[in-house]
């Protein structure tokens, strides 16, 4: 495991044996500094590879949820490349560029800050710590980081019915995605353990949804 990571481990876990029984607060934010920008991205799945997008980490946009009375629920997600995640995670320690970045993962922890995914798998500081602070870093990030990413998407859930479709969906090109109209598709049942599940079982436990 890396050295950095095994550090954060150790100071979470030291910190939740003094807890006593303190709990992680779901969708809690970063404590201090600028509000983030262009949203709160939280991970949801890895989208495998294809012809025309490359193996990424997923993420949606907290701040972006929109529900309706009908129990449909809209929100942004975007892809961020795996392999350049990995490398910026393990790196982050050691860029003076990233200090900040690096303090707003150590704050998290610190703070027991809880990934809305843990809702839905083994994801939490004691019962998976290594994956947990790698979600907590990735988050980090995501959403203040400057990766540019690979896909960008809007989807919609129709909780009741167990369905989701995509409202808009841009690929990347030479790091740059294209503007596209919203232009909803057809509905697709929810596969279960793919990623889009985890996602409907976070929005659509949610009060409205």
């Amino acid at each position: 495991m890396r050295a950095w990571l095994q550090c954060l481990l150790l100071a979470a876990l030291c910190a939740s044996a003094r807890a006593s029984g303190s709990s992680p607060v779901a969708g809690a934010g970063p404590q201090g500094g600028a509000e983030p920008q262009g949203g709160e991205w939280k991970f949801y799945g890895t989208l495998d590879a294809s012809l025309e997008v490359p193996t990424s980490y997923l993420f949606f946009d907290a701040g972006s949820i929109s529900r309706s009375p009908d129990g449909h629920v809209k929100v942004w997600c975007k892809g961020l490349l795996k392999s350049a995640l990995d490398i910026l995670v393990a790196k982050l320690p050691d860029s003076k560029n990233d200090a900040s970045l690096y303090g707003r993962v150590e704050q998290r922890i610190k703070d027991h800050y809880g990934p809305p995914l843990a809702a839905v798998e083994p994801l939490d500081e004691r019962r998976n710590t290594a994956a947990y602070v790698q979600t907590v870093a990735m988050e980090v990030i995501a959403t203040y980081g400057s990766m540019a990413p690979t896909i960008r998407s809007r989807l919609e859930f129709d909780c009741p019915a167990q369905r989701v479709r995509s409202l808009s969906v841009a690929i990347a090109r030479d790091d740059v995605l294209p503007d596209v109209p919203e232009s909803p598709g057809e509905w697709d049942p929810l596969a279960l353990r793919t990623p889009g599940w985890a996602l409907s079982r976070l929005l659509c436990a949610q009060p409205g949804g």
